[in-house]
């Protein structure tokens, strides 16, 4: 054989290598049968197809997310891009319901769900998008996913905006249906029972709200405004002796927000706590 019929049968080797590899590909990017999915807004209900779900944009990515026991999650997830699915709807003021077959359901709003989230792989933050996934497993091989089972109704899944954010809990499964709204309320602010104002060195603070194990309260003690980046309070909602009390021994200038997903944040709260020395 020739040098030139050597290289012109190795070329089409490599073409047909890299041909198989694309189908290869192509089909692991799949979502394979779905469900019709329900979307009701206040003016319509619309039932997005199957032939339209298959239209929309797939991404395949890793979540690291956090349960309220707590305990750190890694998933890998194969599915359509929510952001797509939605792109009608106003993001600056939208409340967001994502109902599964079941009944259970979690509201996010618009700006919640879609402001710039992360995934933390390796420690590395690298930003995710929000997704329907129709295929999805808990693992720490990227691999293992070609096996998950297919799913025909799919499973809201986010990044976290930090490392700690417990995205966990809205993680609906097998949805039918999703809800947009406009009515948005907003969470109530943390209060501390009445006689923690005055308290002796050494002694304890605790944050209170009726929401306790719905919401997650972040707290200053210089006088700073809280945010997510805060000190978290109520890390668990399943291991209270975590949820620790806070203990001071100088006057302290206390503040605290309540955050939770389908309502805007709490205002913040301010108290001035002397400590008797």
């Amino acid at each position: 054989m020739r040098l030139t019929d050597l290289r012109k049968w190795l070329l089409v080797g490599i073409a047909l290598l890299l041909a198989l590899c694309c189908v290869a590909c192509s089909e692991s990017a799949t979502i394979g049968e779905v469900t019709p999915l329900e979307i009701v807004t206040p003016t319509a209900t619309t039932t997005v197809t199957p032939d339209e779900l298959h239209q929309f944009k797939i991404i395949s990515d890793a979540y690291t997310s956090v349960n309220d026991w707590p305990s750190e999650k890694l998933y890998y997830a194969l599915g359509i891009s929510l952001k797509e699915v939605l792109a009608d709807i106003d993001r600056s003021d939208t409340l967001i319901t994502f109902e599964g077959a079941d009944g259970y359901h979690a509201s996010l709003t618009a700006a919640q769900l879609f402001a710039p989230r992360y995934t933390y792989v390796g420690g590395e933050a690298k930003e995710v998008e929000p997704l329907l996934a129709y295929r999805m497993i808990e693992s720490d091989d990227a691999a293992a996913l070609k096996d998950a089972q297919h799913l025909t109704l799919p499973t809201l899944i986010f990044g976290q905006e930090n490392e700690s954010e417990h995205t966990n809990p809205a993680f609906v499964e097998d949805i039918v249906r999703i809800e947009i709204s406009d009515h948005i309320e907003q969470w109530s602010i943390p209060t501390i029972a009445e006689d923690a104002t005055v308290i002796e060195a050494g002694e304890t603070v605790k944050l209170l709200h009726p929401d306790f194990s719905k919401v997650k309260i972040y707290y200053t003690l210089d006088g700073s405004d809280p945010s997510i980046a805060s000190t978290l309070y109520n890390p668990s909602t399943y291991q209270p002796q975590l949820n620790t009390p806070i203990t001071l021994h100088t006057d302290t200038t206390l503040k605290a927000i309540v955050l939770g997903y389908g309502r805007q944040s709490s205002p913040i709260a301010s108290f001035e706590i002397e400590v008797k020395k």
